[in-house]
């Protein structure tokens, strides 16, 4: 570190390949902002260089998934993570070279919507209030589609024998139009024959074809 002619201004030069700088460099870690808060890892040279201490860069390793590990701060401050019970496998939706800008791709079939949209649901009123006209929130599916950029407008293929997402025609014996399309709506009351018919195994008419 040292020489005869300066002994003042030691400078060190690291052994090539030298990775054990906590031996050494302890005080610093323990100092620096978030290192021990956040549990970041003593391999220093995952973020430091040798020539450039400061102006740290992790690059993460291609496989690495365990995000929030190191950032489950970020995911606790972020917008509805929490509140919204988001998943902590932060590469649903984040990329390791653009954090910002998150997209999560549905995994194809997925159906499961409500894990992360019950919020949406609960807040939708218009056209149609959710809530209020009894909409089975686990249906999404039935009017939604999950592909990026077409969850809106929904489109409902009205299925008879099988409103509200149910395997039992009596989930729709009360309903009618207006439970869905409750203005703007011209309701006449069709044929019980136009859903009903003794081929099916239904034999007797239900109650609101009497």
């Amino acid at each position: 570190c040292n020489s005869q002619a300066t002994w003042l201004g030691a400078t060190f030069v690291h052994t090539p390949g030298s990775s054990n700088c906590v031996s050494c460099h302890l005080a610093n870690y323990q100092a620096a902002p978030n290192h021990v808060a956040k549990s970041y890892p003593q391999t220093c040279a995952d973020c430091h260089s040798q020539a450039a201490w400061l102006g740290a860069t992790f690059a993460h390793a291609a496989s690495m998934t365990n995000c929030v590990s190191c950032h489950l701060a970020n995911y606790q401050a972020a917008p509805n993570h929490v509140a919204q019970n988001y998943s902590q496998t932060c590469s649903n939706c984040h990329t390791q070279t653009t954090w910002l800008g998150a997209v999560y791709t549905h995994a194809p079939g997925s159906t499961n919507c409500q894990t992360c949209h019950h919020s949406d649901f609960t807040a939708a009123v218009s056209p149609v209030n959710h809530v209020s006209q009894g909409i089975i929130e686990s249906a999404c599916s039935q009017c939604h589609s999950n592909t990026l950029g077409s969850w809106s407008p929904a489109t409902y293929t009205h299925t008879p024998s099988s409103c509200y997402n149910s395997g039992t025609r009596k989930a729709h014996r009360s309903a009618t139009c207006v439970r869905c399309h409750p203005s703007g709506y011209t309701f006449n009351k069709p044929a019980c024959q136009a859903c009903h018919n003794h081929s099916s195994g239904e034999v007797s008419l239900p109650p609101h074809c009497n």
